[in-house]
């Protein structure tokens, strides 16, 4: 018996280094595509302060939740390239002190919601350590978002804009086998929209925004 249970463990181990080494050989080799799921997923926190001169300072506080997901092809061993697509909804919430017609400081809560997209090329390297690989990602493209936003008082704002956006980040591949890795990273978005608001009162504006973001991403890798 203790003979049988030796042999069934080293049969075991065996077929762990080979999988480990099948997938350290194949994982990332030229001609093989790569895809992450719809469970890419990342959590995002940051604060906004905005400190006009002559005014009231207003804090912003955002909580962000996205969606990834990208396709490529291993042109050579370790490096792809392809076509990446994010997706963001931030929620954000503002409290202001403001004098109302009577004279009267009354406090103005906004909620602000925005959906924001990043689309276009996209490429990532692997660096083959045998299961437990580093890569480096970026995505390069077209941002777009929409925006309302609801004070207490007051109109509704409503806002679209446009314009380049970029994508980076490190993380770790663990392959769980030859096909499939687990992928955490840490990650920074920068863009720069310019783009348009108009109230329900009738006012509009145009503007630039520029934001960065930070933030761990965990992401489900297939190599096929």
């Amino acid at each position: 018996m203790r003979k049988l249970v030796i042999i069934l463990f080293a049969i075991a181990l065996g077929l762990v280094v080979a999988s480990v080494a099948v997938a350290k050989d194949n994982a990332y080799n030229a001609g093989n595509l790569y895809l992450t799921g719809s469970t890419d997923l990342n959590l995002q926190f940051g604060d906004d302060v905005m400190k006009p001169k002559g005014g009231t300072k207003t804090t912003v506080d955002h909580t962000i939740f996205g969606l990834g997901t990208r396709i490529g092809y291993f042109v050579v061993k370790g490096f792809e390239i392809g076509l990446g697509l994010n997706y963001d909804y931030d929620q954000a919430a503002s409290s202001t002190n403001e004098t109302d017609d009577n004279g009267n400081t009354v406090k103005n809560k906004v909620t602000t919601t925005t959906s924001t997209y990043l689309v276009g090329p996209q490429g990532a390297y692997f660096f083959n350590l045998g299961g437990m690989d580093p890569f480096i990602a970026a995505l390069i493209g077209y941002a777009g978002n929409s925006m309302d936003s609801k004070p207490n008082h007051g109109d509704k704002t409503t806002a679209s804009a446009g314009g380049f956006a970029w994508d980076a980040a490190v993380g770790i591949n663990f392959l769980v086998n030859p096909k499939v890795g687990i992928a955490p990273a840490l990650f920074i978005n920068m863009q720069t929209l310019n783009g348009d608001t108009k109230t329900d009162g009738g006012s509009k504006l145009k503007y630039t925004d520029s934001t960065t973001r930070y933030g761990l991403r965990i992401g489900v890798n297939l190599f096929l």
